[in-house]
């Protein structure tokens, strides 16, 4: 286990986000569950609307057991809200703006296929959700949830100073990529990804109230997207070569992968060794020299890593430096009241 300062050089590489869907308000006032296609997990802590916002109480559920429960179960683990009926995603990524009037986890679900198989991110101050449990720091974290099982996928500590953030996450084929503010704070590999599934917002409390049901975790804003890695106008999760630019698609042996790569493939008979197999830049034989591993999984490469933009700026100008700041895992305990 690493602890202490790690600091690492970043150098995101372009590739465009084609929209999903998104949404910045809201229908009417009242219950969201069950309305514009907005489905939820967990009946105590309701999400609502104000006709602007989205927000859940994430505090209603002060039964002590809570915490206990898993993924699937429908009690506070699955405090999720998905937008069914909306484009499904693979290999792309969900961004939110959300306020946090509590310290406990606030974030965003994506590849959802079911109550109990989702990635989440998140970050929180206080309870996080299982695996983790109660550590009393403020941190970021992504997690697979797989037919009920949670694994930790990253997690590092952050400034999560301030009420409001913009929380980013996205699947480039096995590698997976958190951002915060803009930042890039979590990449890692998932050789076995999820597959495409919807996204939405989620909240969640694990066991006290906070003071008086009080607090609240507010959105106001979503957006959905694919990657198109080699900007040829197909989305990558229908791109039968995603690295090289094939607008037609075509396949002459109909064996599912376009003749543009196949084109580029070295063939051991023609007697040329120099042919090359374009690379795909999903992998993480790209990284960049210097790279460390860390908690958990956690890698920073090259690899493609898109901005909010869909054009290269900002940290994908040059070498940005982010400062990863990693605690020890403590072993969850018992909530108190």
């Amino acid at each position: 286990m690493f602890t202490g300062l790690t600091l690492l050089a970043l150098n995101p590489g372009y590739c465009a986000e084609v929209n999903a869907w998104d949404q910045d308000s809201f229908q009417g006032y009242g219950r969201m569950d069950g309305v514009d296609g907005w489905r939820s997990g967990f009946d105590d802590d309701r999400w609502w609307t104000d006709g602007d916002d989205a927000y859940s109480d994430a505090d209603y559920n002060n039964d002590d057991t809570y915490w206990l429960s898993g993924y699937g179960s429908g009690w506070a683990a699955d405090n999720w809200l998905i937008r069914e009926g909306m484009p499904q995603v693979g290999q792309g990524g969900v961004e939110v703006n959300y306020r946090n009037e509590d310290d406990d986890t606030i974030g965003l679900v994506f590849g959802h296929r079911g109550s109990n198989t989702f990635y989440l991110a998140g970050t929180s101050s206080d309870n996080a959700p299982p695996p983790f449990g109660f550590e009393n720091s403020s941190r970021v974290f992504l997690i697979r949830v797989d037919n009920g099982d949670a694994t930790s996928l990253g997690r590092v500590d952050a400034d999560l100073g301030g009420l409001r953030h913009v929380l980013k996450a996205q699947r480039d084929g096995t590698l997976l990529t958190v951002w915060l503010d803009g930042t890039p704070v979590i990449q890692t590999e998932d050789t076995m990804p999820l597959e495409a599934g919807n996204a939405g917002f989620y909240a969640y409390d694990s066991g006290w109230d906070g003071g008086g049901n009080a607090t609240e975790a507010w959105f106001d804003d979503i957006r959905v997207y694919w990657l198109d890695e080699d900007d040829d106008g197909v989305v990558d999760d229908d791109d039968n070569c995603e690295s090289v630019a094939n607008a037609d698609q075509s396949d002459a042996n109909d064996d599912g992968i376009g003749d543009a790569c196949e084109g580029a493939t070295d063939d051991p008979t023609d007697g040329n060794p120099t042919d090359s197999d374009p690379s795909d830049t999903d992998s993480l034989d790209t990284a960049i020299s210097g790279d460390t591993r860390v908690q958990e999984g956690l890698k920073i490469s090259s690899a493609c890593a898109c901005h909010s933009s869909g054009t290269q700026g900002g940290l994908g100008l040059g070498l940005a430096m982010a400062l990863l700041i990693l605690s020890r895992r403590r072993s969850p305990r018992p909530p108190t009241t």
